[in-house]
C-alpha cells in the first residue's frame, strides 16, 4: 500500500526522547528535509542528523530525556499525520549534505511523494539572484552544554512552525571567508540568518523554482559603519545565513 503525499514537499525532522523510566517521551524538531524523488528519497544537513545531542533538558522538569530515535512526519491525504523512519544512505559530513531514505511501518507500506524538486544542474547563479528558502523552526533552544550532547527544551510538546523566507544571494564562497567558522565549499551567503530548525531545508530558485542549495547554519558578522555626524566609526554585527550549494548534484 502506497502513502501519497501531494503537498509541499518539505518536511520535519524529528528526535524522538525518553524519559529513564520509559514512561514518558518527548519530541523535538531538530531540522528541516526536502523530498528530491517520487521514491522518498530526501536532502537534509549532514549535521542535523550526525550531531543530534544525546540528551536534553526541559525547562521546569528535574529529568533528563535521552535520544530513542529519528522520524519525519509527513502531512498525507486528508491530513492525516504519517511517521517516517530515515535511513541514512550517504553522508557528506565535510560539504554538510546528507541523503537520506525513509521507510514507512517498517518497510511494509511506501511512501510516494508526487512533487518532489528538482536540483538545478546548469552553473549560472550569481549574487543578487532573488532566492527563498523554507524550514521548520525548532521547539527547542539553541544552548548546549559544553560538549554539546545536551540541548535545553523550552516547550515539551512538539511544537511545528514552517517558515518561508525570500531574499538575495549577498555572496558566494568558493574558498574559506576571512571571518567566522569554516564554511561547506562551495556555498551561498543569504541576506538573512538561518533561524535553528530551518537547517537542512531548501535553497530555491525564484527563477526557476528548483533547488540550489542546503540551509545549514548563520554565522554572525562584524563590519565597520561611519557613524552619521561624521565623528568616527562604530563596530555593527549582523547575522547571515549560509547554504551549501548542490548545483550539479545528481543524488538518485
Amino acid at each position: 500500500m502506497e502513502i501519497i503525499h501531494d503537498g509541499w514537499p518539505v518536511f520535519p525532522l524529528i528526535a524522538a526522547y525518553e524519559s529513564a523510566s520509559g514512561e514518558s517521551i518527548i519530541s523535538v524538531n531538530i531540522g528541516t528535509c526536502f523530498a528530491i524523488s517520487k521514491e522518498g528519497k530526501f536532502l537534509t544537513a549532514s549535521h542535523v542528523i550526525e550531531r543530534t545531542p544525546k540528551s536534553v533538558n526541559v525547562q521546569g522538569v528535574d529529568m533528563k530525556y535521552t535520544f530513542k530515535m529519528h522520524s519525519i512526519i509527513v502531512q498525507s491525504a486528508m491530513n492525516s499525520e504519517k511517521t517516517l523512519w530515515p535511513v541514512v544512505e550517504h553522508q557528506d559530513c565535510g560539504n554538510d549534505i546528507g541523503l537520506i531514505t525513509c521507510a514507512l511501518n517498517s518497510g511494509k507500506r511506501k511512501l510516494k511523494v508526487n512533487n518532489p524538486f528538482n536540483v538545478r544542474q546548469q552553473h549560472d547563479i550569481e549574487m543578487g539572484r532573488q532566492v527563498c528558502w523554507y524550514g521548520f523552526s525548532a521547539n527547542a533552544s539553541p544552548k548546549f552544554t559544553a560538549d554539546e550532547d545536551c540541548m535545553e527544551v523550552v516547550h515539551t510538546q512538539l511544537w511545528i512552525l514552517g517558515r518561508c523566507r525570500n531574499g538575495i544571494i549577498s555572496s558566494i564562497y568558493t574558498v574559506q571567508p576571512p571571518f567566522g567558522p569554516d564554511l561547506p565549499l562551495p556555498s551561498f551567503e543569504l541576506d538573512s540568518p538561518v533561524t535553528p530548525g530551518m537547517s537542512g531545508g531548501p535553497l530555491i530558485d525564484l527563477n526557476s523554482g528548483e533547488v540550489i542549495g542546503i540551509l545549514s547554519k548563520s554565522i554572525e558578522i562584524s563590519v565597520h559603519a561611519s557613524l552619521s555626524d561624521g565623528s568616527g566609526t562604530t563596530m555593527l554585527k549582523d547575522a547571515i545565513g549560509i547554504a551549501v550549494d548542490i548545483i550539479g548534484f545528481s543524488f538518485c
